[in-house]
């Protein structure tokens, strides 16, 4: 993953980040952020203007690196599995009904429900087109 700005670099070496290889313009006035990449040893590669801006869409202000790409901790596994939590949550859900240690509130019909959303500007949500 590539991370692009002064700023950004900046910060990723203040608090020791990872970073895999700097991508520099040839002409990038800001020595100390140059020192400090070589310092931490890391690559460094010096291109024109135009082949940054083919990896940051010209957004780079003359320096990107490259970084590990970040992980979301449980997040894809829990998309992967959310059917199963869902299903295991409504069959318990029916069993302690069944049991009589629940009373559940349903519509008397199916009801069909495309999407749910949630207002923004509030904590109630929309059950959209049903």
């Amino acid at each position: 993953m590539y991370l692009y700005v002064k700023n950004v670099v900046k910060e990723l070496i203040k608090n020791n980040k990872e970073i895999q290889k700097a991508y520099i313009y040839k002409n990038f006035s800001d020595k100390n952020l140059i020192l400090d990449l070589k310092k931490r040893n890391i690559r460094i590669d010096y291109l024109e203007k135009n082949e940054l801006d083919k990896l940051a869409n010209g957004l780079h202000q003359g320096i990107i690196v490259s970084v590990p790409n970040y992980k979301y901790s449980n997040l894809v596994k829990a998309i992967n599995t959310r059917y199963k939590n869902y299903n295991e949550t409504v069959e318990k859900i029916i069993d302690m009904e069944n049991k009589k240690e629940i009373f559940v509130i349903r519509p008397s019909k199916h009801v069909n429900i495309k999407r749910v959303e949630k207002d923004e500007n509030s904590n109630s949500q929309y059950l959209g087109d049903f």
